[in-house]
């Protein structure tokens, strides 16, 4: 009988230590408050309600994604744009901790033990940066209206049948490349730049600038090797119609500046078709069996013409 009764009493304060640890376990797994020493982007939150923490880190976030960001164009006149963080491409988040957070909540009582007592004690800002909003300011309408569009350079053959040059102009273009790690260089990264007794000072960044060339440069024409007129010829169009004009004008302007190097054949029926495709033909007389027919492009477009230059 004293046997069974000691035998109760063991069990019954294994029952009780049991209860007791496991009721502790719950308490600390389900405690509403971050554990000690806990930071986020150089901020503090040990203490806070993990349910409400998330939320108060989403207002710092906001303060950072408004910040103002200046962008500064020095040349050819100099001027400034100004946008927020948010504006230029800029975001934030704190996943890594909304995921930490989530194991807290997540599993059974172990699996949720183990994650609170293994919780990280540095979690980063994570910051994001995508080119296209900042791009969309910064338009191609805006570069070309801000610093010109490139001109060829130009051969010109004088009375006197001398070759002359006229250099290309080479215009300024963002280096988006360059401004991208600018950007992702000199933006915040963490929460220890606000102050809410500051006003946010604006971060400036200097746009830096590429030279576009355009595709016919003053060594490219000379690189041609044309160093005088050998002949030239014109004729007029008298009282073409406008149909006529038009389709002559269409296959000038498909040939003009072609270079024919020696050996080389000159497609008419390519010129042609180029000519139909850029500017289209017109409704013009042809001829055909020596009688003049409306007919669309010309005498040229039906009969194509092959040559083949020589060297002499």
């Amino acid at each position: 009988m004293k046997k069974i009764h000691v035998t109760v009493i063991v069990l019954f304060s294994i029952l009780l230590i049991g209860s007791a640890s496991y009721g502790l376990l719950y308490m600390y797994v389900n405690q509403p408050a971050l554990p000690k020493d806990v930071h986020v982007g150089g901020m503090l939150v040990e203490g806070k309600n993990r349910k409400n923490v998330l939320h108060e880190l989403d207002e710092q976030i906001q303060k950072l994604e408004d910040w103002p960001v200046t962008f500064e164009v020095t040349e050819p006149n100099p001027q400034t744009m100004s946008y927020t963080a948010a504006q230029a491409g800029v975001s934030y988040n704190v996943k890594s901790l909304e995921s930490a957070i989530q194991q807290l909540e997540e599993g059974n009582l172990w699996e949720r033990a183990y994650a609170r007592y293994h919780f990280p004690k540095e979690f980063s800002l994570d910051m994001t940066y995508n080119s296209r909003p900042l791009q969309e300011h910064l338009s191609p309408a805006w570069e070309k209206e801000t610093f010109g569009t490139p001109a060829d350079a130009v051969r010109r053959i004088t009375t006197s049948d001398k070759v002359q040059y006229i250099p290309e102009k080479g215009v300024r273009r963002i280096d988006w490349d360059t401004l991208t790690n600018l950007i992702q260089t000199k933006l915040h990264r963490d929460f220890s730049v606000l102050n809410p007794e500051e006003k946010p000072a604006p971060l400036l960044i200097q746009v830096p600038l590429y030279t576009l060339k355009p595709e016919v440069t003053l060594d490219s024409l000379r690189q041609e090797g044309i160093d005088r007129k050998i002949i030239q010829f014109s004729t007029g169009l008298g009282n073409s119609s406008e149909g006529r004009i038009h389709n002559v004008s269409a296959a000038a302007e498909a040939i003009n500046g072609m270079i024919l190097p020696p050996d080389a054949t000159f497609d008419y029926e390519k010129i042609i078709r180029k000519a139909e495709k850029d500017y289209g033909f017109r409704e013009a007389p042809v001829i055909v069996n020596g009688t003049l027919t409306p007919g669309i492009g010309g005498e040229s477009a039906r009969y194509p013409v092959r040559c083949i230059t020589q060297r002499y």
